[in-house]
């Protein structure tokens, strides 16, 4: 028994003791299966029987990391928090939903759960492989192997030595920022994605060392794209998650765990369009070997950047520094697949000669659409990814890591977006045979029309809107070399790019239609893209917001055009210290202004450091949103406030102004004799505000006692106290500082327009990514779907896909 024996905790029950031993054994287990798949796959040649054993143990293997991840979420489930992890992250009182989150919610469980959706899709994608699946089969075992070794070091499994066999009632439980229903859905989503990053890594692996290098592109196909579409909507759930919980008013702070899940997307969304060149042109075979292997590499690098420690004072996002030995394993897994990935395709890859014929006549053509593009696409992901990884380039040379600003970050990649966006509005209308400009452009007259036509629409409910009618004159943009544009008509032209390929791509859509719906996902995809950076574009940069302080009971204010009142709180029963750390408690505040009356119920409420209760209590504030068709009104608290300015010295006969209240220093009153316990000194004050109908005189002192000077705050009577803080004697100054008698709530109120254009964008892209995945599986067809899948996809002139 433990030390914590006297305290009457219950022994663990054997089920408890069962599932951690079996979690522990389950993780050595996947380490020895995958590392004898590894083994019979190489034997394979010798003998038939040899591959079919390393298929059985790759997925063996993968089911005891299924059976782990399920042996942990049981602990989280019964509250048995004599593991760490699981006290670290549960709590007895918590709903279900979020002791299961608790799984994912630290370092050991994060890396589990890559474990699990990497098992998940070798498992579905192996046996998929057909002649590549021994060397596809290798890598990624190697890869699980790695992964049950991290964990077999950083495990989730390891008791509590003081508690020994009994059960603490309960644990420390989830930090309040992530009690939150998007930790629920948003890490098993974006850890899908991460998991499918192995597949077109592992692919490409077996291609370049098997006999042939054209033949896996139509298998590998839809497998990139599902990984696009889980990972990107898992990025646009973590902005969404953002937008709830931090209070900031934004979507995406390019933050570099942010970034180590977008530089992956922006890759494998390269490797995708390399795809469709290979499979039409029959080109770009070598070029796509590589493209293949970057998404993975770029998120094991990321894995390593964040679990580094490198980041921990400089990322909103929390992440402990790995156990050494493990992180040894992870770094040495990055360095021998970066490695070994580049030599092989420097030696196999980089020699694959393009079979396409060279294009006949002039003009432009989709090739040259799709080669710039990508080009844009890797120069915003490589711009990023060094911009991610600057606080490890300052740790590494001896300064304070600090993260990019997100200023910097718009300045440089504004040159990649804006003729990627163009890009994505012309190509459509490309052909992939050589065409004049002209004649493209030609093409586009209706599209541009519709898109200038939409734009002008959006400007006149501008200029008649009461939130934006003469708003943003003067605003400006920073560029390079201190350059300035104004801020208008550059979020404008943005958001006309965003329209112009948004209707592009439905244009395209709607004509091609009833000829095959092969291609429908891609162009839907690329509307969702559109739709979402427009709204990115537009709520950021149209967004306004103010500032304003009200006090508790009868405080008002106003910002925005709104009339803000304090009303109340959701919970006012008990006692205070009952609802202020009641994680339920919310602040109401009546807002009325534009024609339009509501209530913001900003969630406030305090928590204890469990690792030091004696601590003063932390609080955690989260944002209301109200949220129409045109805008949002999001509205945001800040730590409650009782000061009233900065403290000031005043000499006799001085006046200054605190926060807008006059307070002027008359002259120092002494009680008692100098020197002698209980003699007070005090200063006669007089506080002014003639708007607010304030005027008083008082005399805060300070007495001397046996344990030094003690403050007596003294009362104007409407609301505010003067203390004296300190005293100069010699000169008979005096420290004096003001304080509301009720707490106030600094508030801030933002107007973003056309929020809801990143939600429906969101979704058009899941729905898009959906359908190309599903239209590009691999099936046996029927003789006439066999006809119809033989014709070009987009037009009569393009070359016939290969096996697409």
């Amino acid at each position: 028994m433990g030390e914590f024996g006297h305290l009457g905790w219950p022994t663990a029950p054997a089920w408890s003791v069962f599932a951690g031993a079996a979690g522990r054994v389950l993780v050595l287990a996947g380490l020895a299966l995958f590392a004898a798949s590894i083994l019979f796959w190489l034997l394979a040649p010798r003998h038939a029987r040899f591959g079919r054993f390393g298929g059985w143990a790759f997925t063996l293997g993968g089911f005891t990391v299924f059976g782990a991840i399920l042996c942990l979420g049981s602990l989280f489930a019964g509250d048995q928090f004599q593991y760490q992890y699981v006290f670290s992250r549960g709590d007895a009182s918590t709903a279900l939903k979020y002791k299961i989150a608790g799984i994912w919610a630290g370092q050991e469980g994060s890396f589990l759960l890559w474990a699990t959706t990497s098992a998940l899709f070798g498992i579905l994608a192996a046996p998929r492989t057909g002649e590549h699946r021994r060397w596809f089969t290798i890598p990624f075992a190697l890869f699980l192997g790695a992964l049950c070794g991290i964990l077999a070091y950083e495990t989730p499994f390891r008791l509590i030595p003081e508690a020994g066999n009994l059960v603490p009632p309960t644990g420390a439980g989830l930090t309040p920022s992530l009690q939150n229903y998007w930790v629920v859905i948003h890490p098993p989503t974006i850890f899908l994605g991460f998991g499918s990053l192995a597949v077109p890594f592992c692919w490409a692996v077996a291609a370049m060392v098997g006999p042939r290098t054209s033949t896996w592109i139509a298998g590998v196909r839809p497998w990139a794209i599902a990984g696009v579409g889980l990972l990107g909507v898992g990025l646009c759930m973590g902005g969404f998650w953002a937008y709830e919980t931090l209070g900031w008013g934004g979507f995406w702070m390019w933050d570099p765990v942010e970034n180590v899940s977008f530089v992956p997307w922006l890759l494998l969304v390269v490797f995708i369009h390399g795809l469709i060149v290979q499979g039409t042109r029959s080109s770009w075979g070598g070029t796509n070997l590589l493209f293949a292997g970057l998404p993975f590499l770029a998120f094991v690098y990321g894995t390593f950047l964040t679990r580094s420690g490198f980041l921990a004072d400089a990322s909103v996002h929390s992440f402990a520094q790995m156990d050494s030995t493990a992180h040894k394993v992870l770094l040495g897994f990055f360095f021998v697949s970066l490695l070994g990935y580049l030599a092989l395709w420097v030696v196999r890859g980089r020699t694959v000669r393009s079979e396409a014929k060279p294009l006949a006549g002039d003009g432009v053509h989709r090739e040259a659409g799709y080669r710039w593009g990508v080009l844009l696409l890797s120069a915003m992901a490589a711009s990023t990814a060094i911009g991610m990884s600057v606080p490890l380039f300052m740790a590494l040379t001896g300064r304070q890591p600090r993260v990019v600003e997100e200023h910097i970050y718009h300045l440089v990649l504004s040159w990649f977006f804006v003729p990627i966006l163009m890009l994505m509005a012309i190509g459509p209308f490309l052909s992939w045979r050589p065409k004049p400009l002209r004649a493209t452009l030609g093409e586009m007259v209706n599209v541009l029309s519709i898109s200038i036509a939409t734009i002008g629409l959006a400007m006149l409910a501008m200029n008649r809107s009461d939130w934006t009618a003469g708003a943003y004159n003067g605003d400006t943009v920073a560029f390079p070399a201190g350059v300035q544009v104004p801020l208008k008509p550059w979020v404008l032209f943005l958001a006309f790019l965003c329209i112009f390929a948004a209707a592009a791509n439905l244009w395209r859509l709607g004509s091609l239609w009833k000829r095959g719906r092969s291609s429908a996902g891609g162009f839907l995809a690329h509307v969702g893209v559109a739709v979402l950076m427009a709204g990115l574009v537009v709520s950021r940069g149209f967004e306004q917001k103010s500032q304003v302080v009200l006090v508790e009971k009868d405080g008002a204010g106003s910002a925005l055009g709104y009339v803000i009142r304090y009303k109340g709180r959701s919970i006012e029963k008990g006692d205070p210290s009952d609802f202020l750390f009641d994680r339920n408690n919310k602040m109401l505040f009546d807002l009325r202004g534009h024609g339009e009356e509501f209530v913001a119920d900003p969630g406030l409420f305090y928590f204890r450091n469990t690792e030091s209760p004696e601590a003063t209590p932390n609080q955690m504030v989260w944002p209301s949103i109200h949220q129409t068709l045109s805008h949002d009104i999001y509205f945001t608290l800040r730590s409650e406030e009782f000061d009233i300015g900065e403290p000031q010295m005043l000499k006799p006969g001085e006046t200054k102004q605190f926060s807008g209240l006059s307070v002027t220093y008359e002259e120092m009153v002494t009680t008692g004799a100098p020197g002698v316990p209980g003699t007070r000194f005090g200063a006669r004050i007089k506080v002014e505000a003639p708007g607010e109908g304030l005027s008083a005189e008082v005399t805060p002192e300070l007495e001397l006692t046996q344990s030094g000077l003690v403050p007596h705050f003294a009362s104007t009577g409407q609301g505010v106290l003067v203390s004296m803080q300190a005293m100069d004697a010699a000169s008979r100054s005096a420290l004096i500082q003001l304080h509301r008698e009720r707490p106030a709530y600094p508030v801030e109120l933002f107007y973003k327009p056309m929020t809801i254009l990143v939600w429906v964008g969101t979704g058009i892209l899941a729905i898009g990514c959906a359908i190309a995945a599903w239209f590009r599986r691999p099936r046996r067809h029927s003789a006439s779907e066999a006809s119809e899948r033989t014709e070009p996809a987009i037009e009569p002139s393009a070359k016939a896909p290969v096996n697409v």
